[in-house]
């Protein structure tokens, strides 16, 4: 969100174009890193002169960080406003969203439609040995005709799709990997990050069970939504409450985590002391009972679903999420909340109580988002679809023809590369340069995208260990100071034996005050405690720029550059969070509000830094 920052003269010229997102860098650490370079007398490389920009101001950049999703500023930077999209794109970028979702249901119901048939086709007889062929003509016509009108009944067509069926809304298996579902191949969406615990998958047992008549179980529409209470180790589950599509609650049970509760989450689960006293009922349990009610072949409906999966340590394939079907009119990753939605399209004020701290009511919330799931196949796909103000980048330039490439992390990858983005994947920063090299070479393509992320690592392990990160600073500020006694030393030695005017000896002598000046001034700069980024440690700092020294080096003349903040370190704001959390467990006033608005407002301020390499 950067607005208009810049213009291009001649742009006919610019060849291609060169994006390197670094993860880590913001304006703050910017403005130290320049404060740096010019009291350490250029040891430390600034980015203009790396880069050998024209500009030497960075633009500033709004980053969209967050602590729960580490390639959302990633997703965010590559979106395009509606100002630089015209609306014929827009229209087409969405048509061509519509026509591969409709592949997908295509697929889905060739695969229902399989599921039904299989193990109930007939054999087909062959003909015996001398039997005796038609000659007719006529009758073999016929017969083609026959079979022909049999086969093209049983293909599956766009117009025998029935929106009115809830599983054309269900989610395909990119939207659940993207939008952090648990899955059951995917070893980080297995198993919850809270309890270390693996997560169960919900089987199909209708299915599994159903008889021989060939007629396909009916699938069921519940809506889902669970309440969670802090414990030492996070959020758990403490309520789940199940509504059938009659409407009518068919489970609602409060849950004992396994280990103490430290806070009852009252202002949002609605939760108190008093409702869980006499609860015996475990997370397992609970889980149980909600796989009994709720068939693998079942469509559960719940608001951020992934949410109330994770708690219930259960991975279940058919999903309906309303953040999803009702789109955030700004675009991913942005998403509406169930509050508003349900304001908006059922004209109902839900979740009064977080106003006056009584909380949430599960059971409420999960009729909100089945009346909404209801709403949207009764009016359509269309219903509630918003006019999105911003469409993908990657998007866009696929309508255009426009070849792209994205080297970087390998789950960056899998949920950032559309299938005509060539990725490239890669293991660590020297990696991903080493392999964008050839690529911004290469005159066929005309954008690659460069992701850095070991520099935010850098910052969080140094945040992490201060007193290490010290201790490489006292040795080398130590080694720099040495420097400095050396270099003063054959100053005077080299004065003791030469012979100076008056005015050449005081020229030396303010020469080396100012020198001395500077690295009592480095020191005290680089030993002031910062809490963001201690600057103490400056080797993450020349890393970072020797590899944005070889980014430089490898793009072609008249490659327009882009270096730009991405995902902003975190460590900051976790730490503060933490403690802000241990101050509500412990009912202790948390006394750093300030500083913990200052730390966001730092990770949201980004830079942009462009140029063309001539």
């Amino acid at each position: 969100q950067a607005g208009l920052c810049g213009f291009v003269k001649n742009k006919v010229l610019v060849e291609k174009i060169v994006l390197v997102v670094v993860d880590g860098l913001n304006e703050e650490i910017w403005h130290r890193w320049e404060h740096t370079s010019r009291l350490s007398a250029g040891r430390v490389p600034t980015l203009k002169s790396v880069l050998h920009f024209n500009h030497p101001t960075p633009f500033p950049l709004q980053v969209n960080s967050s602590l729960f999703d580490k390639w959302y500023a990633v997703n965010s930077l590559l979106q395009v406003t509606h100002k630089l999209a015209s609306r014929a794109e827009r229209v087409a970028v969405e048509k061509e969203k519509a026509q591969r979702k409709m592949q997908e249901a295509i697929e889905r119901a060739k695969r229902k439609q399989l599921e039904k048939s299989d193990g109930h086709s007939k054999p087909i007889k062959q003909p015996e040995d001398g039997e005796e062929k038609k000659n007719d003509s006529n009758e073999d016509k016929k017969h083609k005709q026959k079979s022909d009108s049999d086969n093209n009944s049983n293909k599956p067509k766009k117009q025998q799709l029935d929106f009115k069926d809830p599983y054309r809304y269900v989610l395909g298996r990119t939207e659940l990997f993207d939008n952090g579902y648990p899955l059951a191949d995917v070893p980080e969406l297995a198993v919850s990050q809270t309890t270390g615990k693996p997560f169960v998958v919900n089987p199909c047992r209708r299915r599994n069970n159903s008889n021989d008549s060939g007629s396909a179980p009916k699938r069921k529409l519940i809506a889902v939504d669970c309440e969670m209470c802090w414990t030492a180790r996070g959020l758990e589950l403490a309520r789940v409450s199940l509504i059938d599509d009659k409407k009518q609650t068919i489970l609602d049970e409060f849950v004992m985590p396994d280990v103490p509760i430290t806070d009852y989450n009252t202002k949002y689960s609605g939760i108190t002391a008093d409702m869980m006293k006499d609860v015996t009922l475990t997370m397992e349990q609970a889980r149980d009972k909600v796989m009994s009610l709720v068939d693998g072949d079942d469509i559960l409906v719940g608001h951020s679903l992934e949410n109330d999966l994770k708690a219930m340590h259960m991975i279940h394939m058919n999903v309906i999420d309303t953040a999803l079907l009702y789109p955030h009119p700004r675009g991913p990753p942005m998403k509406s909340s169930l509050r508003y939605l349900a304001s908006k399209y059922l004209n109902q004020e839900i979740q009064r109580g977080e106003a006056s701290s009584a909380g949430h009511d599960s059971r409420e919330d999960a009729l909100a988002a089945l009346n909404l799931t209801l709403l949207k196949i009764e009016k359509g796909p269309s219903f509630g679809a918003a006019k999105l103000s911003s469409v993908s980048l990657l998007d866009l330039l696929q309508l255009h023809k426009r070849a792209v490439t994205m080297v970087g992390d390998a789950e960056m990858l899998k949920r950032m590369a559309r299938g005509h983005v060539s990725a490239v994947p890669s293991q660590g920063d020297d990696d991903t340069i080493a392999k964008m090299a050839p690529a911004a070479r290469n005159p066929k393509l005309d954008l690659v995208i460069a992701h850095l992320h070991e520099f935010s690592h850098d910052v969080e392990r140094i945040y992490a260990n201060p007193s290490e990160a010290a201790a490489m600073d006292d040795e080398e500020d130590e080694q720099e100071e040495s420097g400095h006694r050396n270099k003063r030393a054959r100053l005077t030695a080299s004065t003791s034996k030469a012979t100076h005017t008056d005015e050449e000896q005081q020229q030396q002598r303010t020469q080396e005050e100012k020198d001395a000046e500077a690295s009592a001034n480095v020191q005290r700069f680089l030993c002031k405690p910062d809490p963001l980024l201690p600057i103490a440690q400056r080797q993450a700092l020349r890393k970072l720029a020797a590899r944005l020294q070889r980014v430089y080096e490898a793009v072609p003349t008249n490659t327009m550059l882009v270096v730009v903040s991405g995902q902003s370190s975190g460590a900051a704001v976790k730490m503060l969070q933490d403690e802000h959390t241990k101050c509500q467990r412990d009912s202790v006033e948390f006394t750093k509000e300030d500083e913990k608005k200052r730390a966001l407002a730092s990770m949201r301020r980004g830079i942009a830094m462009i140029g063309v390499k001539k």
